[in-house]
């Protein structure tokens, strides 16, 4: 994963949870300190919330490292200051610019033109999954006024393309729609039986598929052999969807040294998510019944401190979050 949160995974004490009992906001987010539940884990961005309200785990969930300049877990005996819950505590602290000018460029590419087939696809005959992911971007920090004024800010861009194929659904073959026909034909007034041949769109299941299900019996009886009747189903798979998205993250940080004794500190991150079929939530969905994915967060900060003295200091800080995400059918459905 390229989110940072992740690396609290990799300390002792703290395992990945993979039941969807304990699903909580981000991929990253599922991970159990000490044995505490992940809902109970809270997530800072310089010390301020960084929580989903509703499900928990990530409100904004970040993935340009190279606009991250620490990350910080607590796993136990955490001060009066942290609440939230009894999980881990992961902060992250962005850079800032410095006295003098400083930048970077990046490009990261992974594809599948060296990955074997998957077992899985072999075994249904399908051709290999390809993709390509391009995560390239930009930082560049640097004084405005030396000294005084200094400002920090970056842009990813994470572009991924795939011919993933969906999931498995299940069809009746070519038989079973002989059978379902000729039900229809006896019975003109069973709209649902109507609309359902229709939703299939004349899509085969293949019955001998490795795993393919049993016969569907029908709770009737031939006329003419006395036997029950069945409807056979078989296994399909789409494919040739394109599987994309686009997850551009901006980050931007400005600090200015007021005086000896105060500093203020301003932070804006805004990410989007954007999938014209949203395969990763719903692989199952019958042509002309595809959803697209779209979503944006933001996160802001402000945060001012003012030392009295050399043990005596004081900090205000004043955050805002928000993020939003729609499932939709697509226009072409």
């Amino acid at each position: 994963s390229l989110n940072p949160y992740a690396l609290a995974t990799t300390l002792p004490g703290v395992s990945t949870v993979t039941s969807g009992v304990t699903f909580t906001n981000g991929i990253s987010s599922n991970y159990s300190s000490d044995g505490e539940r992940p809902r109970g884990n809270n997530f800072l961005i310089e010390g301020q919330d960084n929580n989903d309200a509703g499900i928990h785990g990530q409100g904004l969930q970040p993935e340009n490292f190279q606009a991250i300049q620490e990350v910080a877990v607590l796993l136990n005996s955490t001060s009066a200051e942290y609440g939230h819950g009894g999980g881990a505590i992961a902060n992250l602290i962005y850079k800032s610019g410095t006295n003098s000018f400083h930048g970077a460029a990046w490009e990261r590419l992974s594809n599948s033109s060296l990955d074997a087939n998957d077992h899985a696809n072999v075994l249904a005959g399908r051709p290999k999954t390809e993709y390509r992911e391009n995560i390239f971007g930009f930082n560049f920090g640097g004084p405005v006024k030396k000294g005084k004024l200094f400002i920090f800010t970056s842009y990813q861009w994470d572009n991924y393309r795939s011919s993933m194929p969906g999931g498995d659904l299940i069809l009746p073959s070519a038989a079973g729609y002989k059978v379902l026909q000729s039900v229809l034909q006896n019975d003109p007034s069973n709209t649902r039986l109507a609309a359902m041949l229709l939703a299939y769109g004349g899509l085969d299941g293949d019955p001998n598929r490795k795993g393919a299900p049993a016969p569907i019996p029908l709770g009737v009886v031939d006329p003419v052999t006395g036997l029950p009747v069945f409807v056979q189903m078989g296994l399909f798979n789409r494919t040739g969807v394109p599987v994309d998205y686009n997850e551009p993250e901006f980050d931007a940080k400005g600090d200015y040294i007021v005086t000896g004794n105060d500093t203020l500190n301003l932070r804006y991150i805004y990410t989007s998510f954007s999938a014209p079929y949203d395969f990763f939530h719903f692989p199952n969905n019958l042509p002309g019944f595809d959803s697209e994915e779209n979503g944006a967060w933001q996160n802001a900060g402000i945060t001012y401190t003012h030392v009295f003295s050399p043990t005596l200091l004081n900090e205000v800080r004043f955050s805002y979050g928000r993020m939003g995400l729609s499932f939709f059918p697509r226009p072409d459905n």
